[in-house]
């Protein structure tokens, strides 16, 4: 047992061996959960903005039009969540199952943005990104 740590000794025995025994591709993949999180929660915060301020009759088409603009920006929440926690899962089947699934929610996203704005708007690549730091988790 290491004094400082209580946990088992690894490597070469020094009191911080477990600290360093995480996986920086793990490390890698919470980053990707972390930053479509971040996204997801702005393009929320953005979209209620932009929604309260529309003009978009009937009304129910404006609740249409913001629920699905919510949708992306929830998913992309609960994937980063589930990535972030990913990390720690002891299945390995179900780690990747929850990269593949986050990666092509992220790239489908990405692409729907190149097409809609014609690759004027950024944030396909933020999408990108954290699909691709998503992926180092495999």
């Amino acid at each position: 047992m290491s004094v400082l740590t209580n946990y088992p000794s690894l490597g070469n025995g020094g009191p911080y061996t477990y600290v360093w025994s995480f996986e920086m591709d793990h490390i890698l993949m919470q980053l990707g959960g972390a930053i479509g999180a971040l996204v997801g929660f702005i393009h929320g915060y953005l979209g209620e903005k932009m929604f309260s301020r529309a003009a978009i009759e009937p009304p129910y088409a404006k609740h249409m039009a913001r629920l699905g603009w919510q949708c992306g920006a929830v998913a992309w929440v609960a994937v980063g969540v589930l990535l972030i926690a990913a990390a720690g899962f002891e299945s390995t089947e179900a780690r990747r199952s929850v990269i593949v699934t986050s990666s092509v929610i992220y790239l489908t996203g990405a692409a729907g943005n190149i097409v809609v704005s014609k690759g004027k708007h950024f944030g396909w690549v933020i999408l990108t990104v954290a699909a691709g730091l998503t992926l180092t988790g495999w």
